[in-house]
């Protein structure tokens, strides 16, 4: 049941020369904000050469803030693997 699950986590360091305040809608100076994603993703098999992966993440602020912005953030992704596949000759015996 947990084949395929995974650990995510990243750290991210946003900076905007002027932004509009969402509330307000004025125009702020310079803002910068950093924060991290952590969640869980799973990787799935569609077919032989195609690979899917799902990721759920919580956005945590560390300094600043950005309101506009979810908390929970939901990423899917495809891979396609261009790899031949090598088939392994087995080894006669005599």
């Amino acid at each position: 049941m947990l084949k395929g699950f995974y650990a995510h986590g990243e750290f991210e360091s946003l900076y905007a020369k002027t932004f509009v305040d969402p509330q307000t809608n004025i125009e702020v100076g310079s803002h910068q904000t950093y924060s991290g994603y952590f969640g869980l993703g799973k990787r799935y098999d569609i077919s032989k050469k195609i690979r899917g992966s799902a990721i759920v993440l919580y956005r945590a602020e560390f300094e600043g803030d950005i309101p506009s912005m979810s908390k929970i953030n939901l990423r899917v992704g495809f891979d396609y693997n261009t790899k031949k596949r090598t088939r392994i000759k087995a080894s006669s015996q005599k």
